[in-house]
């Protein structure tokens, strides 16, 4: 953390090192997209500075940590709470992808609270953008990227689009409701280590998030069963927008 000479507050500083042409490019890009982005559940960029192969990103300072530590620190998680929580990155990720922004690394320590008080009263924000990039209407993305328990099947073909995040919110979701992953990945991590994901290997996942709430289950109705199927450009887009409403619309469903 530094104090900015102009307001006085404390600000957060990411660090880049880059030491050739593509890492700068990252770099930017990952700077571009952050300023870009303005949502009350995504971190906030002030300003970039370089110098020699430093980029310095300034960020705002949220001082509760990442939502691992948070629910750490929790004794115990209301169901009301994981909905208030899943809310907010339904929400940010909505504004994302609206704007064209495929996050590609969604998880409980890439969302960071703003202060240090309870869940209740503690804004989440996504952070993180390293992985981030835009995809424009009909381009696939096809370079895998993440972490490996939250990474969607559809990442290891080569050929996936913004609906991968979605994967990656109803894994956080899993989580959050049973506080362990939707699979044992000394079990699962043959078939993520070959990127070989068989009908069977996805149905098996998506029977274990049968038994959570609708939340979870928003994003494996699209994701899982258009993994590896030809569907076109536009229904791609179309079932991201349908998707994220679905969502949205389950959290205000239960949250009452």
């Amino acid at each position: 953390a530094a104090l900015s000479r102009r307001t006085g507050c404390k600000v957060a500083v990411k660090d880049i090192i880059a030491v050739d042409y593509q890492q700068r490019c990252d770099a930017f890009r990952e700077a571009e997209i952050m300023h870009m982005l303005d949502h009350p559940n995504i971190c906030k960029l002030f300003a970039v500075y370089t110098w020699e192969q430093h980029i310095f990103l300034i960020m705002e300072h949220l001082s509760g940590g990442d939502l691992l530590d948070k629910l750490d620190a929790e004794s115990s998680l209301k169901e009301q709470d994981a909905l208030m929580i899943l809310q907010q990155i339904a929400a940010a990720l909505a504004h994302a992808h609206s704007c064209g922004v495929a996050h590609r690394d969604l998880k409980p320590e890439n969302f960071l609270m703003s202060n240090q008080k309870s869940l209740e009263e503690s804004i989440l924000k996504i952070t993180d953008f390293g992985c981030a990039t835009f995809l424009e209407p009909g381009q696939w993305l096809q370079t895998a990227l993440g972490t490996l328990p939250y990474m969607a099947p559809e990442v290891f073909s080569g050929r996936y689009s913004l609906l991968c995040d979605i994967w990656s919110c109803g894994v956080i979701a899993y989580f959050l409701l049973s506080g362990s992953l939707p699979w044992d990945l000394h079990g699962y991590g043959g078939v993520y280590s070959s990127g070989n994901f068989s009908e069977s290997s996805v149905e098996d996942i998506a029977d274990d998030f049968n038994d959570m709430m609708t939340m979870s289950m928003a994003m494996s109705s699209y994701t899982l069963g258009k993994a590896n199927s030809k569907v076109s450009e536009k229904q791609f887009e179309k079932d991201d927008i349908d998707c994220m409403e679905t969502i949205q619309e389950q959290i205000q469903t239960g949250s009452h």
